[in-house]
């Protein structure tokens, strides 16, 4: 009974995978007619001022420019998918030490406030880190500013959500907060 079970469910996994094949070999191919178009469309708009081996190419090889659009809009489609699912509050990102500092989200709220440079917090880790770099949340993973993070309960916290702090008191992300060290951090 188990074997059976078993086998039933690679069938199945077989039959959603190959399900999902079809519908991205369908959305790409029609994407890629898209993008073939707009190729063409530029290639027309250059071909104007400026005449090229590889424009010229480009027009005589139309079913090689339908499958690279195609493949090229299938990597887009799949990187894309990736990225919705990197961003659900499921998924917890963890970055190394070698991030760089200087990309901050754009959804910040407390990147526009005129003393963010003076504000200095001590993360999980026990380092003080400026307001605006990345930083270590409670279970030790690198954290990327703007993106979430595990409280001091280890639940996986969104941006911009209450949190608790390391004091155990809850706090709306913008309010005052008791840092690494269990020093008050003003905002």
């Amino acid at each position: 009974m188990e074997l059976l079970l078993k086998i039933l469910k690679i069938i199945g996994i077989i039959i959603i995978v190959g399900i999902i094949g079809i519908i991205l070999i369908v959305i790409s191919g029609f994407c890629g007619l898209i993008l073939r178009w707009f190729t063409y469309l530029v290639c027309f708009i250059i071909d104007i001022f400026y005449d090229s081996v590889i424009i010229d190419w480009i027009g005589e090889h139309d079913t090689a420019m339908l499958v690279i659009c195609s493949c090229v809009s299938a990597l887009g489609i799949v990187l894309w998918f990736f990225g919705l699912i990197q961003s659900d509050g499921n998924s917890h990102p963890v970055y190394s030490q070698n991030y760089s500092h200087n990309n901050f989200n754009s959804y910040d709220t407390l990147n526009s406030c005129s003393n963010k440079n003076n504000i200095v917090f001590a993360d999980a880790s026990g380092s003080y880190r400026r307001w605006g770099d990345d930083f270590v949340d409670c279970k030790g993973n690198w954290c990327k500013w703007g993106t979430g993070f595990y409280d001091y309960d280890g639940n996986y916290i969104r941006w911009g959500n209450m949190y608790k702090d390391i004091s155990g008191a809850y706090r709306r992300w913008g309010d005052d907060f008791v840092d690494g060290n269990g020093d008050w951090v003003h905002l």
